[in-house]
This record gives C-alpha cells, structure tokens and sequence, in this order.
C-alpha cells in the first residue's frame, strides 16, 4: 500500500508534505525484484591521493591486507539486507561509539549527517 511506502523510515518522506520526486530511490516493503547478478566495481587509485591545492600530492594510498579484524567493541549489524548495489557490511553502534577500519584501505566516501539514518558514514576500499 502507499502508506507502508510513505512510512518506511529508510524513504525520509514528509509525512506532513509526502512528495516523492522523479527518479528517487525508494523502498517498498514486500516488494521484490529481478536477480541482479553482483559485479564488484574496480575503484581506481590513480588520482585518489592527489591534493586539489597547492602542496604535494601523497601516494597511492595504504592497500588493504585482505585480513580484516571485527572493527568494534560490539557485534552488532544494521540488519540490511544484501543486494547487487549493497556491497559491504553496516556496523551500528549508539551514540559515541567507536568503529575503526577494518583493514588498510582509501577513504572513498565520508559524510556527516542524518543519511538517511545511517548517522555519519565512512566507506573504505580495501
């Protein structure tokens, strides 16, 4: 139904203004879909450390070692569903809780904020 949609709390719908615009992503529980095979993306390196003001550019960057140690003082995951888009694991903590990399990697992506009520997010390729 539409109303599981709009209160699905991953969508960030305004309930009090419920407008969803084209070509947003939304989840609508119960759904399904085709099998999307996974193809895991090559993330180059080449420029990853380069600075984009004056001053020395750094290396490559650190590679993962491939073994990889629990990154928490917890267990505990987001419960996320796996998919062809979802290529990692989320770790949740509460507030204040640390989380540290798992292995040797590059920052790809680090964002404050709400997110979607992921909190602050870092993602590393290893």
């Amino acid at each position: 139904a539409a109303d599981d949609i709009l209160d699905w709390p991953g969508n960030d719908v305004n309930l009090t203004n419920p407008e969803i615009k084209a070509g947003s992503y939304v989840m609508i529980p119960g759904g399904q879909r085709e099998f999307v095979q996974w193809i895991i993306p090559t993330i180059a390196r080449g420029r990853s450390g380069t600075a984009g003001v004056s001053g020395t550019a750094c290396g490559d960057g650190p590679v993962g070692s491939g073994a990889f140690v629990w990154p928490a003082d917890n267990h505990y995951l987001s419960g996320n569903d796996y998919w062809s888009g979802h290529l990692g694991i989320d770790i949740a903590d509460g507030e204040g809780g640390v989380v540290y990399a798992a292995d040797s990697g590059v920052v790809t992506m680090a964002q404050g904020g709400y997110n979607y009520g992921y909190g602050n997010v870092i993602m590393i390729d290893h």
